[in-house]
């Protein structure tokens, strides 16, 4: 497993992330970054050598969703190993989605007619809207696909194929997936927290006591 210094650091797997700039007071040596320009700050008391702030550009950010298609790992895997098993050179993770078990089968249940794909449909992913904690797709796929975000993965994640509502499962370790079936639709997925939704269900159910409460009150008082 590689180290956690910089040199150490696979910028390959920070690019599923979308990280598009990283700043590093070390010169870093990577196919996957280019150095785009660097600060020097004053010499201060306590140092001998004049700090230099690096800039670099991470040459092929992911984006914020792309397509891909699973791969199953050994679910007793252990997270460590689990990294070491994403950091392998050839395993391209723009094409492969790395799962502990596979949401494609979910698809069978859930979207028994999923429309087919016409011919000649190549992969696709655009976004439609965007904001904070929502992010709506337009995607088209020639065979059931994993659509894969560039967010981190927490229960409260939830997506809609078409309107109809589908799991979210966690994917290369830490990120948020979805399975779409073949063919063209929309895709949303949004962050709806467990404490919003109990949140939501205690409010209702205060609001409703509160207009109880008005009502006997008022008919009491029209009974004298």
């Amino acid at each position: 497993m590689p180290d956690a210094t910089p040199q150490g650091l696979d910028w390959r797997l920070l690019s599923l992330w979308n990280v598009s700039i990283v700043l590093s007071y070390d010169e870093l040596e990577s196919e996957a970054l280019e150095q785009v320009t660097e600060w020097e700050f004053p010499l201060g008391e306590a140092t001998t050598e004049a700090p230099v702030l690096r800039a670099y550009r991470v040459k092929d950010p992911s984006g914020l969703a792309w397509l891909c298609q699973p791969l199953q790992a050994p679910p007793a895997m252990m997270d460590q190993e689990f990294a070491a098993f994403l950091g392998h050179p050839d395993l391209d993770l723009r094409h492969l989605t790395a799962v502990r078990s596979n949401p494609l089968g979910y698809l069978e249940v859930v979207l028994p007619e999923a429309p087919s794909s016409a011919p000649g449909v190549v992969e696709n992913v655009r976004l439609t809207e965007h904001h904070a904690g929502s992010m709506t797709f337009d995607v088209s796929t020639p065979r059931p696909a994993l659509l894969t975000l560039s967010q981190s993965y927490y229960p409260g994640w939830r997506a809609r194929v078409d309107g109809r509502q589908m799991d979210t499962f966690p994917a290369n370790l830490a990120q948020v997936c979805v399975p779409v079936p073949a063919g063209r639709h929309e895709v949303r997925v949004y962050y709806r927290p467990p404490q919003f939704v109990q949140g939501a269900v205690i409010s209702l159910a205060s609001i409703l006591l509160l207009i109880l409460g008005l009502l006997r009150w008022r008919n009491a008082e029209n009974l004298y």
